[in-house]
């Protein structure tokens, strides 16, 4: 799990909701040719990605400011999202939006 967080830490500080959060890390994984897949699911509902080192927790549904967690599992069954990966081009915009909405919330 270390080269994932690795490859998340530089973000982590940024204040997305976790539907951004799991859109920019499932992306960011892509990019890098790691193997991943996107779900939603658990108790309480949230959005994970599946690594081949295990889960990544990217906050719960509706949640804002969240962080990802790599030491918890989901519990519950989980459901298979279809994603696509953010442009790398476009990855920035995932940042400046949510800074833009950020007094919104």
């Amino acid at each position: 799990m270390q080269y994932i967080q690795q490859l998340l830490m530089p973000y982590q500080q940024h204040a997305l909701s976790a539907w951004d959060r799991l859109r920019l890390g499932y992306s960011l994984c892509v990019h890098e040719g790691v193997e991943v897949k996107a779900f939603r699911g658990g108790q309480p509902e949230a959005y994970w990605l599946q690594v081949p080192e295990g889960y990544v927790h990217c906050g719960t549904i509706h949640s804002v400011g969240t962080a990802w967690q790599w030491d918890i599992m989901p519990d519950g069954n989980l459901e298979l999202l279809k994603l696509e990966a953010v442009p790398e081009s476009q990855l920035g915009f995932l940042l400046v939006q949510a800074a833009h909405f950020d007094h919104c919330y």
